[in-house]
């Protein structure tokens, strides 16, 4: 995860600043591992990579939302 300011678009006219330190998210990967065909071209095939991530706050102070 990227520390900073970031676009929230399900907070809808709002942002998100997260936390730098370590230990205010858990990170939980899945299981699961999908690979697809995006396209082709002169130089190859293209292929696409997907898998689920989903985060956690541990703390109270890991987000916090900025409205304008």
């Amino acid at each position: 995860m990227l520390a900073g300011v970031h676009r929230a678009p399900a907070l809808r006219d709002a942002g998100a600043l997260s936390s730098p330190r370590g230990g205010d998210f858990l990170w939980l990967v899945g299981g699961d591992l999908a690979v697809g065909y995006r396209e082709h071209d002169a130089r190859g095939v293209h292929l696409a990579c997907l898998g689920t991530v989903t985060g956690q706050a541990a703390t109270p102070e890991a987000v916090c939302v900025l409205r304008g």
